[in-house]
């Protein structure tokens, strides 16, 4: 009986210690503990610190980068207008190539 007691309560201690972490703003920095005041600047450093039962909120902005998550069973969530993208932003001046071709 000890023993199914001891496996339930560990499997509800992630949910008990979990934790909510958060991505942009202002002041945002990825030396930041990812609190609501500090927020991480990148979600990839919210995902390499989070745990199961762990909440990611991502703030407003554009992300452009790849996320992966250390491990399983963290919520990320974000707020209205927050984009996150694998796509590089190109720079530079565009030239026509050939008809809608650009390059």
């Amino acid at each position: 009986m000890r023993i199914v007691i001891f496996i339930l309560l560990s499997g509800w201690s992630s949910l008990l210690f979990a934790t909510d972490y958060y991505v942009g703003g202002a002041g945002a920095a990825d030396s930041n503990p990812g609190t609501a005041s500090q927020p991480f600047l990148t979600v990839q450093k919210a995902a390499s610190v989070a745990k199961a039962g762990d909440v990611v909120n991502i703030r407003a902005g554009v992300y452009r980068e790849t996320v992966t998550p250390a491990q399983s069973g963290v919520t990320f969530q974000s707020a209205e207008g927050a984009v996150i993208s694998g796509l590089s932003q190109v720079t530079g001046p565009w030239t026509l190539h050939s008809g809608n071709i650009y390059k």
